[in-house]
This record gives C-alpha cells, sequence and structure tokens, in this order.
C-alpha cells in the first residue's frame, strides 16, 4: 500500500512542477508590407504568433508595440505616444502549432532618421509592461509571461545615395544620342535633296 501511495505522490508532484514550469519563449513573426520606408511614409506591421507548446493553450491580452521612433526626437525631447497598443478579448492560440496573426498601422514621423540615437533599440527586460524607455520592442501581455521573448522591432529607412558620372556608366547614353544625331542630320540631307530633285 505504502508503493502505490509514494507512486501516486511521485507522479501528482511531477504533474505540479510541469504545470508550474514557465514555457519556453519563442520570437514573434514580424513582417513589413514594405522593404523600406521613407519618412512620412506609412504602412502595416504584420505580427505572427505560434504557439509550439504541446500542452497549454495562450490566451493573447494585449500587444504593445513600441515603434524605433520613440525616443529622444530632434528637439531633444522623449517622443511620448510612439506606442500602439492591441487589446485583445477571448483570443486564445491552440496548443501544438496554433497561430495568431495581428496587424498594426503606423506613420514614420518626418523627422526619423535623421536623428541616430533612435535607429536603436530599448527593450529591458521585457518585465514591465509600460515602461517608458521602451524603443524599438514588442511586449506581448498572456497568460503566460515568458512564452514570447521581448522582441527588437527594426525598421528599414531608404537612404539617398548619388552615384558619380563615369565614362563607362554613361558610354551607351552618349553612344546613342551621337547615333540619333547623325542619323537625323542624314534624314535631313536626303530630305532637302529630294526637294531640290522635285523642284527640277
Amino acid at each position: 500500500m505504502k508503493t502505490k501511495n509514494s507512486v501516486s505522490v511521485a507522479a501528482l508532484l511531477i504533474l505540479a512542477i510541469a504545470l508550474l514550469l514557465p514555457a519556453h519563449a519563442q520570437t514573434p513573426g514580424i513582417r513589413w508590407d514594405r522593404a523600406s520606408y521613407v519618412p512620412g511614409d506609412s504602412g502595416t506591421l504584420s505580427l505572427t504568433f505560434v504557439n509550439d507548446d504541446p500542452s497549454f493553450v495562450v490566451q493573447i491580452k494585449n500587444i504593445t508595440i513600441y515603434w524605433p521612433w520613440a525616443g529622444l526626437g530632434p528637439d531633444g525631447k522623449w517622443q511620448g505616444g510612439s506606442n500602439t497598443t492591441l487589446p485583445f478579448t477571448n483570443q486564445f492560440i491552440p496548443a501544438k502549432g496554433g497561430t495568431f496573426v495581428a496587424s498594426s498601422n503606423f506613420n514614420v514621423p518626418s523627422w526619423f532618421g535623421t536623428v541616430q540615437q533612435n535607429q536603436r533599440t530599448h527593450c529591458g527586460s521585457g518585465k514591465t509592461q509600460y515602461d517608458s524607455s521602451f524603443v524599438g520592442c514588442i511586449l506581448v501581455g498572456s497568460n503566460v509571461q515568458t512564452l514570447f521573448d521581448t522582441t527588437d522591432l527594426t525598421i528599414s529607412i531608404a537612404a539617398a545615395t548619388y552615384t558619380p558620372l563615369s565614362l563607362v556608366s554613361e558610354a551607351i547614353p552618349i553612344a546613342t544620342l551621337v547615333i540619333l544625331v547623325i542619323a537625323t542630320a542624314f534624314l535631313g540631307l536626303n530630305w532637302s535633296s529630294l526637294r531640290r530633285m522635285n523642284k527640277k
């Protein structure tokens, strides 16, 4: 009898430990609607969450996106309101590969890309849900705090480039122009000689 009780107690202890252990962290998939943006652009960010854990269902409560342009602006002041919170009610991700997709629209500030310190991310530990110093982060509020990692969020800004002219890169356009000028001259000479022949 003691053997059966000790086996039952051991089984219950193992089950309790398994339920109390935090799930392994996962990183949501991030997809921008364009490869790069210029200051003043608008776009859409899509986030894909996959529940790889086979043992439990995840409830997403909210997603807070701290955009990369949060932080110090061109005036040296902290840019408040540079985050987006997406609240969810009854949003569950099934176990064993369940998927959830969320999206958020955004506008890139006209000054972003000119102040280099805003390109860095400051995600901290991800333990504080609303930390005013977060920059370029995605925080996920769920029933399992450790399920989704705090994710660094960077955006590609298209930069103007200058390519100096060279004879090699301009050879074909120059040759094309010369041929067109010569062909136009020959056509003009032929046309004037035909006019002279018609007058005689």
